[in-house]
């Protein structure tokens, strides 16, 4: 089936063909007009019935509740110079119209898909599941962290339901790990994390992460850093509202299978750990949205 968009295109060809002829520039003769659009002109037959608006279909079908499938153009939202905060694109559903095109989809924190308290992977939808390991990389349960205002998921069983990082507590340094596992190769991935500190570390050093892009057999494809500067609305631009929702781009130069997320020291590990009257205060973070594409 034609998509969506191809459609759309055609329309809007037909109607400058339709302007040209009425303005005698396509040699048809304005005689012809009536016929141009009702199948008198080679193959416009086909045209007409490919473009009428009315024929355009809503090629969605249904899909999990969680699941929003957009076009690639809602992956890249205006920039907001200012630097502060700036409110999301609006997301648009493209179904892909099952012609083998690419389609790119987003899940959503959702703490209805943990089951068996967190233990062992737990389904996010659309094949992709979340599994939790502990600072000692053993496994541990995926949390519903909704202490804070970002809610989003992390890992169950240090101070916070997020993904914790210890420099000196715990048997530190260490992290807790929370791993997508997407059940097949994908690309096109923008992480969302939530709760993640602007200059909390102070001295200007912010909580930070990285990731991990792993392929099928475990092998790391591609490692990057999780950071506000890093955030795809701009540097230090979060998702307005928010305390610290900050979207990253997961760049790889091939398709892979799972994303490992980690939190670090401040500032990428620059900065110092403060104690606090609970203990060591250091970088954590959770994980509320998770967009990418998959290639058929």
């Amino acid at each position: 089936m034609m998509d969506i968009g191809r459609r759309k295109r055609l329309w809007t060809v037909a109607w400058l063909l339709t302007g040209l002829c009425s303005a005698g520039v396509c040699g048809c003769g304005s005689d012809e007009l009536g016929g141009k659009m009702d199948g008198s002109h080679e193959g416009s037959g086909r045209l007409d019935a490919e473009i009428q608006p009315d024929n355009l279909e809503d090629s969605n079908g249904d899909q999990d509740a969680q699941i929003a499938a957009m076009p690639d153009s809602a992956t890249n939202p205006m920039r907001d110079a200012g630097g502060g905060s700036v409110d999301p694109p609006n997301e648009e559903r493209d179904g892909g119209s099952g012609g083998g095109d690419p389609v790119m989809r987003t899940l959503k924190v959702n703490p209805n898909i943990i089951r068996r308290d967190g233990q062992g992977a737990q389904n996010w939808g659309d094949g992709v599941t979340l599994a939790a390991f502990d600072l000692r990389g053993g496994a541990a349960r995926v949390s519903y962290d909704d202490e804070f205002k970002d809610k989003g998921f992390g890992v169950a069983g240090a101070r916070w339901k997020q993904i914790d990082y210890y420099e000196r507590e715990r048997g530190g340094p260490a992290s807790e790990t929370i791993v997508i596992d997407f059940g097949d190769s994908v690309t096109d991935v923008t992480l969302m994390v939530g709760m993640l500190g602007f200059n909390e570390g102070g001295r200007g050093f912010h909580e930070t992460g990285r990731w991990t892009a792993l392929d099928a057999s475990g092998a790391t494809v591609a490692t990057g850093l999780i950071g506000p500067e890093l955030s795809t609305l701009g540097p230090n631009n979060k998702v307005s509202g928010s305390y610290g929702m900050y979207p990253i781009d997961i760049t790889t130069r091939r398709q892979f299978r799972s994303l490992r997320v980690q939190a670090t020291g401040f500032g990428h590990g620059d900065g110092s750990p403060h104690d606090r009257n609970y203990g060591e205060n250091n970088s954590d973070f959770n994980i509320v949205e998770v967009r990418y594409t998959r290639n058929p």
